[in-house]
Formats: C-alpha cells, structure tokens, sequence
C-alpha cells in the first residue's frame, strides 16, 4: 500500500522494476515502535514519548541522562543517547530508537527490564 494508492506500484513492477508494497496501511515497524514504548512503559515502569510515527522513545530516567546511559550501558549492554545531548530539554532522558529488527528490539527490552528489576 502506498499513500498514493497501489496501482503505481503495479504499474512500477510491470515495467520491471523492483517494487516493494504493504498488505496494510503501517508500514512494519509502526506496529513494534509503539509496543516497544508500551513495554517500556508497562513492563519495565517508566514515563515515555514517542514511538508513534517515529522509531525514537524517549524514556525519563528520573536521573541524570548520563548516570542512565550509562547504566543502561554496563547492566543491560544497550546503547541509547543522553537526552541532555539534544539541549536542556533533554536533561533526565535517554533516546532509545526502536528501528532494528523486532527480534532485536524485544530482546533489548528484556536485558533492560532485567537490568533494571
């Protein structure tokens, strides 16, 4: 599916060329973008934004985002960006970005919920 419909895409695969289209309105990852911020939030209890229409979350630490990061870093081996890296409006928050495999995401998520258990 496209926003523009899908007889562009036919037309483009009949012509020969490489055609990639959805069976549904979302592309993949709308989908695991927001359950990925629903674990975040349910699962592991933290306040979230985003990850709707964008694979960024950001998750309020309720510290310091480098203190965050880094914890994150060492305990759970996930890599994500201090929010204060973005400007003073970030200060507390870590950027994680849900666009990865769903297998890789779900299992960030469990070494983060681990860590943080």
């Amino acid at each position: 599916m496209s926003w523009r419909g899908v007889s562009g895409g036919i037309a483009s695969a009949k012509e020969g060329h490489d055609v990639v289209m959805a069976p549904n309105s979302h592309t993949y990852f709308d989908h695991y973008q927001n359950q990925a911020k629903l674990e975040l939030e349910k699962g592991v209890g933290f306040e979230c934004i985003g990850g709707e229409n964008s694979p960024y979350i950001w998750v309020d630490g309720k510290s310091d985002s480098w203190e965050f990061f880094d914890r994150l870093l060492e305990k759970a081996a996930v890599v994500c960006t201090p929010g204060v890296g973005f400007g003073k409006c970030g200060a507390g928050y870590i950027r994680i970005s849900a666009f990865n495999e769903y297998e890789k995401v779900q299992e960030a998520l469990a070494r983060i919920r681990a860590a943080l258990a």
